[in-house]
């Protein structure tokens, strides 16, 4: 396996601070922020979304001095697109990475879409990560009935998913602002509004710099092929490919009570079904405690045991 590194100190946003050849000929992409001797923390981002996606990452990471991953999944951002990937198949992916970079212990962090990629880690490298945080993780959504839990608009997208990544085309070009162009229906603001609870439209005024990753990200993923991100939202649709019951590592869940995107019924079922997991309830918050709450998490683990560990 190579690893490269661009030329440039300052990296832009379309071009990865990190990349790797595997084997099979994949690449993989990653950003890393924050202190190199810190405890190793890999973040991984929503969906459909992309590295960039935090817009706190480098200012959390350096403030609490953790050594922040965040690496783009198979298809999306920088990342090759692998046809055969499933969720658990990451934990691979996030292991070759750490290889690469010595790191043996590391901590993984996963939010709304990206819980179940911390999941997949935490059962598959049981004696690599150290602790699993999820915050608003979405659940299973291979049934109906877990769909239906969802808002209108989540729910449609998902419903769609089921049938195939190609179905799953158009609920991404909405989320990019490419509806018009590719012949999906148009979800108006208004709409999208009416969906969002009032937390988090308050969570965003008071976080301008969301919105503009927001835009970063919906502008870095328009000029690629939507069909990565389609496959990750089908993948939540089809059955995980590993057993949260087998997962022995702490996993701490994070939810907010008044989101509408993963519902808090999607967070508690799978803190019933992780042994000795724990869960915490924001009261006052809905699918944005998914950012808020990021750096109090980096905080968390880096007052805890859990170092980065040379290889």
């Amino acid at each position: 396996m190579s690893h490269t590194e661009p030329e440039s100190a300052e990296p832009t946003p379309h071009l990865p601070m990190h990349t790797l050849s595997l084997p099979d000929g994949r690449t993989l992409a990653w950003d890393e922020f924050g202190d190199p001797q810190g405890p190793a923390v890999f973040h991984f981002h929503g969906s459909p979304a992309c590295r960039l996606m935090w817009d706190g990452a480098k200012r959390s990471a350096e403030q609490h001095g953790v050594r922040l991953i965040s690496a783009d999944r198979p298809g999306i951002g920088d990342s090759a697109f692998d046809p055969h990937r499933t969720i658990g198949s990451w934990a691979g992916d996030v292991a070759a990475i750490a290889d690469e970079l010595r790191i043996e212990r590391f901590s993984v962090v996963g939010a709304s879409g990206g819980g179940p990629y911390a999941l997949s880690c935490a059962a598959g490298l049981p004696d690599r990560v150290a602790e699993a945080y999820v915050l608003c993780g979405v659940g299973p959504l291979d049934s109906v009935e877990a769909r239906s839990a969802m808002n209108p608009i989540n729910r449609g997208f998902f419903e769609a998913a089921a049938l195939g990544p190609s179905s799953a085309i158009p609920g991404v070009d909405v989320f990019l602002g490419k509806a018009a162009a590719s012949g999906a229906p148009v979800i108006s603001m208004d709409e999208m509004l009416a969906a969002t609870p009032a937390q988090d439209l308050a969570a965003m005024k008071e976080r301008p710099s969301f919105m503009a990753a927001m835009a970063e990200t919906q502008a870095f993923m328009g000029a690629r092929d939507p069909l990565g991100p389609a496959y990750d939202l089908w993948l939540y649709t089809r059955p995980w490919d590993f057993d949260l019951a087998s997962i022995a590592v702490p996993v701490h869940f994070h939810a907010g009570a008044h989101d509408t995107n993963v519902p808090l019924a999607h967070v508690q079922f799978q803190y019933g079904a992780v042994p000795g997991s724990t869960l915490t309830v924001w009261p006052d918050e809905g699918h944005l405690v998914g950012t808020v709450r990021l750096p109090e998490v980096l905080e968390q683990i880096a007052g805890r045991e859990g170092r980065a560990t040379p290889g």
